[in-house]
C-alpha cells in the first residue's frame, strides 16, 4: 500500500472519529436540553405533579420538542460542520451548482419532520396515553387528519422538486 493511500485511509478514520463524536454531542445536546430546559420549566409551572393537566406537560413536551429539534439541531449540524471540517478542508471545499438548493430542500426536510412530530405526533400521542382514549370516531378522524396533512406535505414537496 502506497503512502497517499495511508494518509488517505488515516484521513477517512480521523474524519469518521469525529463524526461519529459529533453526533454523541447531538445526544448530549438534546439530554442537555431536556434536562437543562424541560425539567426546570415542568418544576417551576407544575409544582405539584399529581395537579398537572396532560394537556398542559404534552403542550410542554411539545415546545421543548420544538426548540431541541427545530433550533437546536440546524445550529449543532452547523456547529459539527464547522468543527469536524477543519480548517484545511474548508479551505479546499468549493461551492457546486445546487449546494443552495440542497441545503434549502434539507432545511425543509428539517422543518416539516419538526412540525409533524412537535404539532401532531408528541402531543397526540400524549394525550391519548393520558386520557386513555379508546379508538373510534377520534382515531378515525385524525387519522384522515394525518392523510391530509401527509398529502399536503407531498404535493408541497413536488411543487419544491419541479421550481428547482
Amino acid at each position: 500500500m502506497g503512502a497517499h493511500a495511508r494518509t488517505v485511509r488515516t484521513d477517512r478514520r480521523r474524519h469518521l472519529s469525529s463524526l461519529y463524536d459529533h453526533q454523541r454531542g447531538d445526544l448530549h445536546r438534546a439530554a442537555l436540553g431536556i434536562f437543562g430546559v424541560f425539567l426546570p420549566l415542568a418544576t417551576v409551572l407544575f409544582p405539584v405533579p399529581a395537579e398537572t393537566s396532560a394537556l398542559k406537560f404534552s403542550l410542554l413536551l411539545a415546545a421543548c420538542a420544538f426548540l431541541i429539534i427545530g433550533l437546536g439541531l440546524p445550529i449543532s449540524m452547523r456547529l459539527s460542520a464547522m468543527l469536524v471540517g477543519g480548517k484545511r478542508m474548508r479551505e479546499t471545499l468549493v461551492p457546486a451548482a445546487g449546494d443552495d438548493v440542497l441545503a434549502s430542500k434539507v432545511s425543509w426536510q428539517i422543518n416539516r419532520v419538526m412540525l409533524i412530530m412537535c404539532g401532531l405526533l408528541v402531543p397526540g400521542i400524549l394525550l391519548f396515553i393520558a386520557y386513555d382514549i379508546q379508538a373510534g370516531p377520534i382515531i378515525t378522524a385524525l387519522k384522515w387528519l394525518a392523510i391530509v396533512l401527509m398529502a399536503v406535505s407531498t404535493m408541497t414537496g413536488v411543487a419544491r422538486q419541479r421550481k428547482s
